[in-house]
């Protein structure tokens, strides 16, 4: 188990599940199905509270160069894997961090040392209590299921994401929830893991 504490300015989105993901140095290797626990407040005992208990999902390396020239004019170069960031994938990024613009994103990462360092980028699923339509949920199978109606206090519609809505056999693809547990249309049953982000 490993434990992420977040600064004030980021653990109200963590909290709130708008932060789906870190970038952190490479001090502690990250693995992905590792086990967290996501904390605000300081490491010391009693300063700190606990947010949710979490999986990490996927560890890549994550590259960035902001700089601002004597003309006031900003470039920017996002890499993760190796792979530069256009404009749209930026903005997602940001967003999924827990900025509200890819300007704060850059503007922070520009004023702070973290490009020094080799980073990876940590993102996570968190443990759920109750579905919500609309949210995203991974299956023990690492499968993405969308809340998508809630027909009555045991019952829940989700698509499987990455599938039609019809399938070959002509069944609606949908899935009724009891709790984390699902069974589809076919009683095959399923156990929802994780929520995820949109």
């Amino acid at each position: 188990m490993t434990i992420l504490s977040f600064t004030k300015e980021f653990a109200l989105a963590v909290e709130n599940r708008t932060k789906w993901q870190t970038i952190r140095n490479g001090k502690h290797q990250f693995k992905v199905g590792e086990k967290l626990q996501l904390y605000k407040g300081r490491y010391a005992p009693g300063e700190r509270i606990k947010m949710h208990d979490a999986v990490c999902l996927s560890v890549e390396p994550i590259d960035t160069c902001f700089a601002i020239d004597k003309d006031g004019i900003f470039c920017d170069h996002v890499f993760i894997s190796g792979v530069e960031l256009n404009r749209a994938e930026k903005d997602r990024l940001a967003k999924a961090d827990g900025f509200k613009t890819y300007l704060d994103f850059a503007k922070y990462f520009l004023n702070s040392k973290a490009s020094l360092y080799p980073n990876y980028l940590i993102k996570w699923g968190v443990a759920f209590n109750n579905l919500v339509i609309g949210n995203f949920y991974l299956d023990g199978r690492g499968e993405l299921f969308k809340v998508t109606e809630k027909r009555n206090k045991h019952e829940w519609f989700a698509q499987k994401i990455g599938t039609s809505k019809l399938e070959n056999d002509g069944y609606i693809y949908n899935y009724f929830f009891s709790g984390a547990r699902v069974t589809n249309i076919l009683k095959a049953e399923l156990e929802l893991k994780w929520q995820v982000a949109p």
